[in-house]
């Protein structure tokens, strides 16, 4: 086996997270190999709703995502809670991307290997020694400065660190492509959504005659064979059923883990989780392909932080675990909220096991409600932000870099930046002086470059559920 030169970064991975920080980081001026395993194994497909392209425009790859053509998503109809239709439509002239993974993946690796990473196939799972970041690849054998994993759910190199199941029910992905000629009385560009008794189902639209479509069921229902799951999950499927029964399969039904999990440390001082590596959350909001591309991107700033600023990479790391923490606590506090809708409905083990709320997550729905209602009550407020709330010097991404800046502190949130996207200590020094949400929302969303209003209530909700801002009425 022969040694490779070091690098001061190697990736293990090359999904999207992997390949996105290996692409940053090289054009950032980092020696980056990024190891590139047998790729996915089926044919996946992954709707990106609009807001996909803040990402995209951060990470600088926009116009090459844009170049590549694929199908476009201009919004969702949904039959979430029984048979009455709900259609979503994006804003004109708002739209996102409706990509098959493999096409996708292999674009970003493209634009990887062009900014000056090293790609290199591997086909055996690489042994890593973290004591000198030193990993054994089919190639030979590289020390790394730093080491990235992100080789997803298979955990390559999360295997070397503790990950917390959710053992509140054990999930998996039933999926093919399925094709028919003249398509379906559905719009052509919208992702369908069906929850019934035992799952819930979503299709992705790639041509007008194509559309992959997926069912989430309990991993029980496997028992008897993949194909006859999937079979009789479009059976028990009422929507989903009438649309899809008849059509042509690209490929024979297949079936992936999809159980939930997340990390219990996701950085230290010479290694790195991104991705789906670090945590995986319910593909109900579409936001898998966002999530793993914002995690790529801090990741990318936390390690050039750390080879270029020594002096500040235990703030850098310490703040990676914590904005990944508050990913993966947001994105399953909101998954709950869609189960328990459904529970509402159906009443069935599938969705009341679901609907229960993970312990140790940060807020609740009840008391985020609780807090709306009184906003909605007033028609005239006053925010005033608690005493208890404090400015010191803290950790914060500044262009590609971790910088000390003064921020607020806010009492109960103090390793919390973010909440569906919202900025917490900019929505809290903003507050004060306002006496109307609306012109606050606004006040907001032109400081900030937009924002979504359900993401602005939920947070401004939180802020007073914390006490951190309260009402003089």
């Amino acid at each position: 086996m022969t040694d490779v030169p070091d690098v001061d970064v190697l990736v293990i991975g090359a999904g999207i997270a992997g390949a996105t920080i290996a692409r940053l980081l090289a054009e950032w001026g980092h020696s980056v190999l990024l190891l590139r395993g047998p790729g996915l194994r089926h044919r996946v497909a992954e709707s990106l709703p609009p807001s996909i392209n803040n990402i995209l425009e951060r990470t600088g790859i926009r116009a090459e995502v844009e170049r590549a053509g694929f199908y476009a998503a201009t919004g969702n109809t949904s039959w979430w809670t029984g048979p009455e239709v709900q259609v979503e439509s994006y804003p004109e002239g708002m739209a996102g991307y409706h990509v098959e993974r493999h096409e996708f993946d292999a674009l970003l690796v493209s634009l990887a290997e062009r900014a000056g990473a090293k790609v290199q196939r591997n086909r055996r799972a690489p042994t890593i020694d973290m004591t000198g970041g030193v990993v054994k690849h089919d190639g030979g054998v590289t020390k790394s400065r730093f080491v990235v994993g992100a080789s997803g759910r298979t955990g390559l190199f999360a295997r070397q660190r503790k990950r917390h199941w959710d053992t509140r029910y054990k999930t998996i992905g039933l999926g093919t492509t399925v094709r028919r000629r003249g398509g379906w009385e559905a719009d052509p560009h919208h992702t369908l959504i069906e929850a019934y008794e035992t799952g819930w189902a979503w299709s992705v639209p790639l041509a007008a005659d194509r559309r992959f479509v997926s069912f989430m069921v309990d991993s029980a229902a496997v028992k008897e064979g993949i194909d006859v799951a999937y079979r009789t999950e479009l059976d028990c499927s009422e929507q989903f059923r009438s649309l899809f029964a008849g059509c042509e399969f690209e490929e024979a039904p297949w079936g992936r883990d999809a159980t939930l999990y997340h990390a219990d440390e996701y950085a230290g001082a010479n290694w790195m989780l991104v991705g789906d590596a670090a945590s995986f959350v319910e593909p109900l909001s579409s936001f898998g392909v966002k999530k793993a591309m914002i995690s790529a991107w801090t990741g990318a700033v936390v390690v050039n932080t750390c080879l270029k600023r020594p002096a500040m990479a235990e703030a850098a790391i310490s703040l990676f675990n914590a904005r990944e923490t508050e990913t993966w606590q947001d994105h399953t506090r909101r998954a709950a909220e869609y189960f328990a809708e459904a529970a509402e409905v159906f009443r069935t083990p599938f969705w009341t096991s679901r609907a229960r709320p993970q312990e140790g997550l940060l807020y609740s729905r009840p008391g985020l409600e609780a807090a709306l209602e009184e906003l909605r009550r007033q028609q005239h407020v006053e925010f005033v932000l608690s005493k208890a709330v404090y400015t010191r010097p803290a950790a914060a991404i500044c262009g590609r870099e971790v910088k000390l800046v003064d921020r607020l502190v806010l009492p109960g949130l103090e390793h919390v930046e973010y909440m569906q996207g919202i900025h917490l200590p900019t929505l809290a020094s903003m507050a004060p002086g306002h006496q109307d949400v609306g012109a606050l929302y606004a006040a907001y969303a032109e400081d900030q470059d937009g924002a979504q209003l359900p993401q602005f209530l939920a947070a401004l909700s939180l802020l007073v559920d914390k006490q951190i801002l309260r009402l003089r009425l």
